[in-house]
């Protein structure tokens, strides 16, 4: 029987040599070429799965993200989907497009997907 990586766990990368499946209702998702991590599927179109981005200035994709999540500004670039669980304090979640005053999100989010996130590879 195959043991497949839990939600948030990695499932790839440059030299990963761990479960490349992902468990019930998530899927591996590509962060970098050195990591890939399990993220919940959408349940619909036009969904944003956890972590994703969910608007910022340019941005012209979904801004609603997935279940037990909210869009949170990180910068006024990136807007990612934080999960509930993930929010360190509370903070207005806001729901499209970029603001001049804006609260920015305190997560507890792993360095190394952040620093992936922001195209350092090297730092994963």
């Amino acid at each position: 029987m195959q043991v497949c990586a839990q939600r948030h766990d990695q499932c790839g990368g440059r030299g990963f040599t761990g479960p490349t499946c992902c468990a019930q209702r998530s899927k591996c998702v590509k962060v970098s070429g050195a990591y890939s991590t399990c993220m919940l599927k959408p349940l619909q179109a036009g969904v944003q799965p956890w972590f994703a981005q969910c608007g910022g200035e340019g941005y012209t994709g979904s801004t609603v993200c997935e279940l037990e999540s909210k869009c949170m500004p990180i910068n006024t670039l990136f807007w990612q989907c934080i999960p509930d669980e993930q929010l360190a304090t509370t903070v207005t979640p806001v729901s499209a497009g970029p603001r001049k005053n804006y609260k920015t999100a305190h997560v507890r989010f792993p360095l190394c997907m952040l620093l992936c996130r922001l195209n350092r590879p090297a730092s994963c």
